[in-house]
């Protein structure tokens, strides 16, 4: 992270590359408000560039495909049903459809009396993975529903087909691909991938910040987060901290006014005396961040700022002591 100039903003690093193309929030705003007024082209237009997104959040959620299908049904049905009520002023388009996904998916966990089972090896894919799909196209029974409701044909139009997604690294291990970009409001909706064992820049919230996990595991702070994990940050807080050992892949909304500062600042002179025996342990034996922290019961900022300072090498295999696939860590030459 040090190519960036401590401190900017996020959008100066966002927005650096001047080919790339751009889509607005207000065409999404648009395609909302033709809904509201009952086109179901523009509702086909919008699931087509966000059924996937919603289907992977909402399969991480709740463990289980064939409900993340029908929920996924469900809350295309609630964007054509209550398109009128969406605030421009107050959501983006991305985030009013992701907020009524989980809605959607705690209202169902609440009704069968359970909670969102704990992820294991095979929930947190790594590295990363692109956008998931339903095992069969959701238009149709969508469509079917809006023509029952409404009294007409099934809307029929020809498949928009499954194209590349653009990401662009914005850093090196970073890389982006913008959703919506609203330059009145300094906000921005789009896909974050990191690279296992990359560390986001430390950096303060402009505005109200919202992260949806879809895959890979995301260390903010002492907290680490999973697949189908939501997480919210509010305006003037800031995050020291955000790193993840698998690599992961998210939906950020933020702000484009976010002061990032570079990497995180160091503390050689305060680690604590054990941390001498970082040095025996891992000669033998390569320990991920997570199991670091613990073993030496410290926060897990303090230990990447210490493995960085001394140069131990992170490699993308199996811990030692967790047995995941994450970043791990050892105190030879650099695989």
């Amino acid at each position: 992270m040090d190519q960036f100039e401590s401190p900017a903003v996020l959008g100066d690093v966002l927005y650096a590359n001047k080919t790339q193309v751009l889509v607005s929030e207000h065409t999404w705003v648009g395609l909302v408000q033709s809904i509201a007024e009952r086109d179901q082209l523009a509702l086909h237009a919008l699931y087509t560039r966000m059924h996937g997104i919603v289907f992977t959040w909402l399969v991480q959620f709740v463990r289980d495909r064939k409900t993340a299908e029908e929920l996924t049904l469900d809350v295309f049905h609630d964007v054509w049903r209550s398109a009128s009520t969406h605030d421009a002023a107050r959501d983006s388009v991305v985030g009013w459809i992701l907020n009524q996904a989980r809605s959607r998916a705690i209202d169902r966990l609440r009704s069968e009396h359970r909670t969102p089972l704990p992820p294991t090896s095979e929930t947190v894919p790594s590295p990363p993975a692109d956008v998931l799909r339903p095992s069969v196209s959701l238009w149709l029974p969508l469509s079917h529903r809006i023509a029952a409701e409404m009294g007409g044909e099934p809307l029929m139009p020809l498949s928009a087909g499954r194209t590349e997604r653009e990401w662009a690294e914005v850093a090196p291990g970073i890389s982006c691909e913008l959703l919506a970009t609203d330059r009145a409001q300094h906000r921005v909706a789009m896909l974050v991938r990191l690279a296992p064992g990359t560390a986001y820049p430390p950096h303060t919230h402009a505005g109200i910040e919202e992260l949806y996990l879809l895959h890979g595991e995301l260390m903010i702070e002492d907290r680490t987060l999973y697949p189908g994990d939501y997480n919210r940050a509010e305006p003037g807080s800031g995050d020291q901290f955000v790193w993840s050992g698998t690599g992961c892949m998210c939906v950020l909304l933020t702000s484009t006014q976010d002061v990032l500062r570079g990497t995180p600042p160091t503390n050689s002179a305060e680690s604590p005396k054990h941390f001498r025996a970082f040095f025996e342990s891992l000669r033998g034996e390569a320990y991920c961040l997570d199991c670091l922290s613990k073993m030496y019961d410290e926060r897990p900022a303090t230990v990447w700022t210490y493995l960085r300072e001394n140069r131990m090498h992170g490699r993308y295999v199996e811990c030692a002591n967790c047995g995941r696939v994450r970043e791990t860590f050892h105190s030879g030459p650099a695989s």
